[in-house]
């Protein structure tokens, strides 16, 4: 879990716990309990779905960033042939040259 999804986390629950003391001090007991499991129960649900569509996300950015990495290193080995070839021909003129 990443510090952004652990800190908000840590902020939904700081908040749940608020909302279940104000909902002790000034509802009755069996109408807070229902609410305090209802939005405990939805609050959860949230988190979680939150979680599922975060990793999505990131695992959609590595494999682009994956792909990416890999067009380049293409291109690197691509530009590192020419060189090579180049050097090749730089290295055959000068001997003709010195010949």
């Amino acid at each position: 879990m990443d510090r952004e999804t652990k800190a908000l986390q840590e902020m939904s629950e700081m908040h749940f716990a608020e909302k279940q003391k104000i909902f002790e001090i000034y509802l009755p007991d069996s109408l807070m309990k229902s609410l305090y499991d209802d939005l405990a129960k939805k609050e959860q649900e949230d988190m979680e779905l939150y979680k599922k569509e975060l990793a999505a996300v990131k695992e959609q950015k590595l494999k682009e960033m994956e792909e990416e990495e890999r067009r380049l290193q293409a291109e690197m080995a691509e530009q590192q042939q020419q060189l090579n070839k180049l050097s090749a021909e730089e290295a055959l003129i000068a001997k003709k040259e010195m010949a």
